[in-house]
Parts: structure tokens; C-alpha cells; sequence
């Protein structure tokens, strides 16, 4: 909502509720489903972990009777997403290895690209690079066969960033000019902006202050 991009997650959370009796009332449980949802987003945004948690439960809990049957399963993203910032990974990856499983079988592949691009960061903080570029691949592997450019996009930038801490600038530079190529294609301002920046960090950072970018 635009409270929440504002970065008014109570704000946010209030309208939502408001939206959520009146939904409830209507039976229109899909988005009643959607609404708990982003409840739910705005918690954990807040580090409301446990109102998150319940959020997303709900949320399922109402998407499962709902017209969509993907409804059922939304909410599983987030709800791992909690579970790994408070600390329970063991619950996070279970969680959110049933909602990569469930995306591939309805063939949402811009969310399971999301999901392991998620995951490839989660490793990355590890430290754990090579289980990052795993999961990276496989999050390119679905972004490629989604519709979404501007997801593959930001998956090429994550995975330069990881190229780069492993020193293999070559294969950092490929990446940081392909996510570039494709905002371009897109015509995204903001995301052309950030990518002009990462190429000009690249060349400031190996001591190239001569490159024009």
C-alpha cells in the first residue's frame, strides 16, 4: 500500500485491518487471504516477527478455502522470512522449501526465482559463496522463464555483488553489465541510476578511476 512504501507500516497495518472486516464480510476470502498477507509484510518490515507469523498462518488458513488454490500457499515465503530472522532456520528452510515446491508445480516461476534468489543471499551472509551461486542459478534458471525482466535483473546485480567478494571480477563485470542492459531495455530509472552506481563502485573499488562508464 502507499502507507507502506512511505515506510508508515502502522499506518499501514490499520487501513489493512479496515479492509480486512470489510472483505470478511463480503466472503471475498482470496483477498481476504491477500490482506493477511500484507499484514503480515508489514509486521516482519517492523520486526513484529510473532504478528508476522500469525499473519501469514491466517492467511494461508483463508486462502486454503478460497477461489485460488495458490492463495493456500502465498504466504509461505514470508512466513519463512520470519522464521530466518528470528533465528530458526531449520523452520525457515522447511517452510520455504514446501513454497518452492509448491511454486514449481503451478509453474510460478518468478517466485521461485524470488525464493532462491532469497535463499542465495541467506547463504551469502553465511558466507557459504558456493551454496549462493547454486541457488542463484536456479533462481536465474526460473527468472529466464518467467515474464518478470526487472526480477532477473536484480538476481544478475546479487550475483555480481557475490563475483565480486570472491574476486572473480571478470565474471562480477558480466553480470553488474547485464542487469545494467536490461533496465535499460526496460526503460527503469531508478534501477538504471543503481546500476551506473554498481559499475562505477566496481572500477572505483579495483583502482580503475580512468573508466568511464
Amino acid at each position: 500500500s502507499f502507507y507502506s512504501l512511505r515506510g508508515n507500516q502502522a499506518k499501514a497495518i490499520r487501513l489493512l485491518k479496515s479492509a480486512l472486516v470489510y472483505f470478511k464480510e463480503k466472503e471475498d476470502y482470496q483477498l481476504v487471504s491477500e490482506i493477511l498477507n500484507g499484514i503480515g509484510n508489514n509486521y516482519s518490515i517492523s520486526n513484529e516477527f510473532s504478528n508476522a507469523i500469525e499473519s501469514y498462518i491466517s492467511s494461508m488458513d483463508f486462502g486454503a478455502i478460497s477461489r485460488d488454490e495458490t492463495a493456500a500457499f502465498n504466504g509461505e515465503i514470508g512466513l519463512a522470512k520470519a522464521y530466518y530472522s528470528m533465528g530458526d532456520t531449520l523452520k525457515g528452510d522447511m517452510m520455504m522449501g514446501s513454497y518452492i515446491k509448491k511454486c514449481i508445480k503451478h509453474e510460478k516461476h518468478e517466485a521461485t526465482s524470488n525464493a532462491y534468489g532469497y535463499l542465495a543471499m541467506v547463504e551469502q551472509d553465511k558466507g557459504n559463496n558456493e551454496a549462493s551461486m547454486v541457488y542463484f542459478d536456479k533462481s536465474i534458471y526460473h527468472g529466464l522463464k518467467s515474464d518478470s525482466k526487472i526480477q532477473l535483473s536484480h538476481i544478475y546485480t546479487n550475483k555480481a555483488i557475490v563475483f565480486f567478494n570472491l574476486e572473480e571480477f571478470d565474471s562480477s563485470l558480466y553480470y553488474f553489465t547485464k542487469a545494467l542492459d536490461l533496465r535499460i531495455e526496460l526503460k527503469t530509472a531508478r534501477q538504471i541510476c543503481e546500476s551506473y552506481f554498481n559499475l562505477a563502485s566496481f572500477y572505483i573499488e579495483r583502482g580503475d578511476l580512468d573508466c568511464r562508464v
